[in-house]
């Protein structure tokens, strides 16, 4: 894999997170209003958080992360056909993206950028939009839902330990800190989003890797780490690894395979592995990825 592609694909996380923050403070104010004006406990146990924009922010940025990995494979696959047959290299996908200044679109918007970025017809991206919207909007929904359950974990707990309803409210905006869910103390948020953006991402390019068109020419995966100082461990090494496409091994270390994990799998050919010196690897009891990440997204997503 180039590291450029996940470059990029960080690069437009970092972007997404900069797009919602006037919609994580839209979010807390909502909050801290309801917390506020709550009559009861058992009103504030059932409060309900609505905030279409912070919805549809994320499930936009969600969609386009999909389509920039599965363009990214397409990409570089086409331009190592073009290679075959002595045509230029071109720019990687990568590249032209970051010249663009590519920001997350709405989905029509989505669609023509990467079709006109890549030979695919619109046409073909148009198939996914559909199950993506409803994918992309139900990860919203559920992350929404977790800050309202959160808020009422909170309030149980203060409530046991003796505080009453009016000091629990006059400390809302510290409750909220402590979810993470505010201007200032943001942490959920940027949970939400690098984890689901970079598994829609991670989808995409898996879902590109197994298209017949390129499984023909690259029947195998090699594992990448980033072995960044922060890496597992466990993750760097399975740094190298390469296993064919349909191989058990990528049904769990399929990244992300833990939060805030930067490692990829990029598709090889055979020629590959002989010029680089690349064997394939034989299989073991690998112990599972991090707890709730031993799954392969592009298997369950769009």
């Amino acid at each position: 894999m180039d590291y450029a592609e996940q470059n990029e694909a960080s690069r437009v996380i970092e972007k997404s997170l900069e797009h919602a923050e006037p919609l994580i403070a839209r979010v807390e104010d909502v909050l801290l209003d309801r917390i506020r004006s709550a009559g009861s406990a058992d009103a504030l146990r059932s409060l309900e958080l609505e905030v279409p924009e912070m919805r549809t922010a994320l499930a936009i940025a969600i969609f386009s992360l999909h389509l920039l990995g599965r363009a990214q494979i397409w990409t570089d696959v086409q331009r190592s056909d073009s290679r075959t047959v002595g045509q230029s290299d071109g720019q990687t996908f990568g590249a032209l993206v970051l010249e663009e200044e590519f920001e997350p679109l709405p989905f029509e918007e989505a669609i023509d950028f990467f079709a006109a970025k890549t030979n695919v017809p619109p046409a073909v991206f148009r198939t996914l939009e559909a199950a993506a919207k409803k994918k992309a909007f139900a990860i919203a929904a559920g992350a929404t839902e977790q800050i309202t359950a959160s808020v009422r974990e909170l309030l149980d707990t203060a409530l046991s330990d003796g505080m009453s309803l009016k000091e629990f409210q006059s400390q809302a905006a510290d409750v909220l800190a402590r979810a993470g869910v505010t201007a200032k103390s943001s942490w959920y948020w940027e949970t939400v989003y690098r984890t689901n953006l970079q598994t829609s991402y991670q989808a995409g390019r898996w879902k590109q890797m197994t298209d017949d068109y390129v499984k023909e020419r690259r029947p195998y995966l090699r594992y990448v780490s980033a072995r960044t100082p922060t890496s597992r461990p466990s993750h760097i090494e399975k740094h190298g690894l390469v296993f064919p496409v349909e191989h058990p091994f990528w049904d769990e270390w399929m990244p992300p395979n833990g939060f805030n994990c930067l490692c990829s799998v990029s598709s090889v050919s055979e020629d590959l592995l002989e010029r680089r010196g690349w064997n394939v690897s034989r299989a073991a009891d690998y112990d599972p990825p991090d707890e709730g990440f031993a799954t392969n997204p592009g298997k369950e997503e769009i």
